[in-house]
């Protein structure tokens, strides 16, 4: 899927003259990997029903996650009000109505395409086959449960690739040195494959480095603290909610010198253990670790293996000059992502153009039965 969705991604870059769309071909692919993951269909358009009503709710659900956003963080007593004078749950209560419509009705979707044959294995096939040994009994819960790769998928890789894509900008020379390496293992008569990826050293680091240098996420998620606890002298509560500034953490000057810069050589020139076996920050710690992983790190690799491979990256002119967008200039919220990127892509050759056309055919052939439509949905 992601080998096919990638070669479509490249296309979509090619035959786009637009660059403020870049951001929305981007997040096409990912809608349409999560989809498939969580679904078992494919996203063609971000103008699908399903897609516009989960990126409404996603922007809510991301101004919540910020620290102090609601009075009753503060003033915990506003609960001993009546509850019909508890008006700070009115807005979260109407959302979170919308969002239980949102992820039933397409639950409901595979449930219907299981009944008639047609169903695609996906992890909603898997919940719905598995769901009385699972403990789900309340089909609410299941479809939460499913929404996972959905819910929180799709603006967090997006915005790792828009970093990646950011770093080549001010970095060229880390650009340069991925490139050359490419080249050399893979050859320019076709694109990079997961089978490319042990061969690649280079590349690994600077996803690496990506992944270090501007989190996704710079507080992470919030955790809970499950008893009384005393951290130098300071007293952190039973169930006081707790932020790892895990942007601050991959600065820490004695594991990463230098930590402002963009060094991929930082993994690769090392005997230190803990950069030898680095574990990625960006996707949290311990028992809520980030257990979509594994998918994010393959398509971080697949997808920024062929963009390098298919393209020149380069700056915007604007007023007649290069435009380098501020490395420092990121959104506030749970997920933060380059306020003003803007880039062109530019095919490095003919032969590479008509190599990325063609399997974009291929990947399109390849994923035709997994077209879904929405547009009968009343989300």
């Amino acid at each position: 899927m992601q080998i096919n969705e990638s070669a479509i991604l490249m296309h979509d870059y090619l035959t786009n003259d637009d660059p403020s769309k870049q951001h929305k071909i981007l997040r096409r692919y990912t809608a349409s990997l999560m989809f498939y993951m969580g679904y078992g269909r494919r996203v063609t358009s971000l103008d699908d029903p399903l897609c516009v009503a989960h990126d409404q709710e996603e922007e809510y659900i991301e101004s919540t996650k910020v620290p102090g956003r609601f009075p009753l963080e503060s003033w915990p007593m506003l609960l001993w009000l009546p509850r019909p004078l508890q008006w700070f749950r009115h807005e979260p209560e109407k959302h979170r109505d919308t969002n239980t419509k949102l992820y039933t009705t397409a639950m409901n979707e595979v449930k219907r395409k299981m009944e008639d044959g047609t169903a695609v294995p996906c992890t909603s096939t898997y919940g719905l086959t598995k769901q009385k040994e699972l403990d789900m009994h309340d089909d609410v819960e299941l479809a939460y449960a499913l929404s996972a790769p959905w819910a929180a998928g799709i603006g967090t890789t997006t915005t790792a690739f828009e970093i990646a894509i950011l770093a080549m900008l001010h970095y060229p020379e880390c650009l340069r040195e991925a490139k050359a390496e490419i080249d050399a293992v893979v050859g320019k008569d076709r694109m990079p494959t997961f089978e490319d990826q042990q061969s690649l050293p280079y590349l690994g680091a600077f996803i690496k480095e990506t992944l270090r240098w501007r989190l996704v996420t710079p507080t992470g998620i919030a955790h809970s603290s499950t008893q009384d606890y005393i951290y130098k002298g300071m007293l952190i509560p039973k169930d006081a909610s707790v932020y790892a500034n895990a942007a601050e953490i991959m600065k820490d000057p004695a594991v990463f010198p230098e930590g402002e810069k963009f060094r991929p050589e930082r993994f690769l020139e090392t005997n230190d253990p803990r950069l030898l076996n680095y574990r990625f920050g960006c996707f949290g710690f311990g028992r809520r670790m980030c257990p979509g992983m594994h998918v994010a790190l393959q398509s971080m690799y697949i997808v920024i293996a062929r963009l390098i491979w298919a393209y020149d990256v380069l700056p915007v002119t604007i007023n007649g000059k290069p435009y380098i967008p501020d490395e420092n200039d990121f959104t506030c919220g749970l997920v933060s992502y380059p306020a003003n990127l803007k880039f062109q892509l530019v095919p490095r050759s003919e032969k590479h153009r008509e190599i990325i056309i063609a399997d974009a055919e291929h990947a399109n052939a390849d994923m035709a039965h997994l077209e879904g439509s929405s547009a009968s949905y009343n989300i």
